[in-house]
C-alpha cells in the first residue's frame, strides 16, 4: 500500500495534499532564515525563483502522476498565496 493511498488503494488527493502542505512548510522555514537578511522586494523575487516543483517531483519520484499532479498544483497554490501575501505589503 502506498502512503498516499486510502483504505481502498486510491490515491487520496486529502493525503497528498496534506504531505504538499507540510513540505512546503519545512521548506518556507528553511528559507524564512536567509529572508530575513534582505528586503520585502528581494524576498518576493527569490521566493518567485525557487523550484517547488522540481523539488516535490524529487521527492515524490516513483508516485503515480495522479499524485504528482496533485502535489505540483498544491505547491503553486501555497507559493502563490505567499507571494500575493507578501506583495500585497509590497504595494503599501
Amino acid at each position: 500500500m502506498n502512503r498516499f493511498d486510502d483504505e481502498y488503494g486510491v490515491p487520496s488527493e486529502e493525503l497528498v495534499e496534506q504531505w504538499t502542505e507540510e513540505f512546503y512548510g519545512q521548506l518556507m522555514n528553511i528559507f524564512n532564515g536567509f529572508f530575513t537578511h534582505v528586503d520585502l522586494k528581494e524576498t518576493v523575487a527569490r521566493i518567485k525563483d525557487i523550484p517547488f516543483e522540481s523539488m516535490v517531483l524529487e521527492k515524490l519520484s516513483g508516485e503515480s502522476d495522479e499524485v504528482k499532479l496533485t502535489a505540483l498544483r498544491r505547491i503553486r497554490e501555497l507559493a502563490d498565496a505567499d507571494l500575493d501575501y507578501l506583495r500585497g505589503y509590497l504595494e503599501q
